[in-house]
């Protein structure tokens, strides 16, 4: 799974607060829509929306871009050099709507609940170390 940083904290807070924002890269990405991973967000979709060539481009998206203004967005923009860039949509993928996920101790194959991007973790009944696997299989 390929992470996405946001470093502009303004930006950051909007996917945090709506659960969705607009935001330009200076490359395209492989696939018009795929799934990342964004530290304190977790997992969300990233749709590739159009290319940019001039902030007017830019102002039915304002509301969810975080910032205040066009120029403020524009600027920010130009700093990092995507001026000629791609507008992604990152919505975050409700954690109801992921798979149910558990965790599974290989030594005596308790099964236990586990959160789908939890870092691995022990068997609470005999301290083995317990792995992520499908509840179906």
């Amino acid at each position: 799974m390929n992470k996405m940083r946001f470093d502009v904290k303004c930006v950051k807070e909007c996917l945090v607060e709506n659960k969705i924002v607009y935001t330009v890269r200076s490359w395209e990405g492989y696939k018009e829509l795929s799934k990342v991973e964004v530290d304190g967000v977790g997992l969300c979709t990233k749709k590739r929306v159009m290319r940019v060539i001039r902030k007017d481009d830019l102002a039915r998206y304002l509301s969810l871009s975080g910032f205040g203004s066009i120029d403020d967005w524009w600027a920010k923009i130009c700093s990092f050099g995507a001026c000629d860039g791609w507008l992604f949509e990152v919505r975050a993928i409700p954690a109801s709507s992921l798979p149910e996920k558990r965790s599974k101790c290989p030594g005596c194959n308790e099964s236990l609940p586990a959160t789908l991007l939890q870092d691995l973790n022990r068997c609470d009944n005999c301290g083995c170390p317990a792995y992520l696997f499908d509840g179906a299989t």
